[in-house]
């Protein structure tokens, strides 16, 4: 698995079995139902999004993630799940909660952060 955002890889940092890849349809002002009942859809364009689960998080590898989301546009180097070949996009990023896990040998890490990116 390949995550490459803003040029620093966090390929490492998320679980290489858990991404989830979807499409988001954006319909235009024409979209709505027509007198039978059935859907008129106005597609003006489809954007990728992707969700990513981190592994165990460093206090530091953290810290980097959450001042990236809250960047307006990053952008994204992944394995295209169409194509299998590495892409690059524009996206805008978000992220969730982590649970914080104090460390035996004094210290924080974190586990469970949700990375959600947008297409552009």
């Amino acid at each position: 698995m390949t995550l490459i955002i803003n040029g620093t890889d966090f390929s490492n940092d998320f679980s290489p079995y858990l991404p989830e890849f979807g499409i988001s349809k954006i319909e235009g002002p024409n979209s709505g139902t027509a007198q039978d009942g059935s859907a008129i859809i106005d597609l003006v364009d489809t954007k990728d999004g992707m969700v990513y689960t981190s592994s165990l998080l460093t206090e530091e590898r953290y810290k980097l993630i959450r001042k990236i989301a809250k960047l307006p546009v990053v952008s994204v180097q992944y394995d295209d799940p169409d194509t299998g070949d590495l892409s690059t996009k524009i996206m805008i990023p978000s992220i969730g909660n982590a649970k914080r896990i104090p460390l035996l040998g004094g210290g924080i890490a974190y586990k469970s952060l949700v990375l959600t990116l947008t297409e552009k």
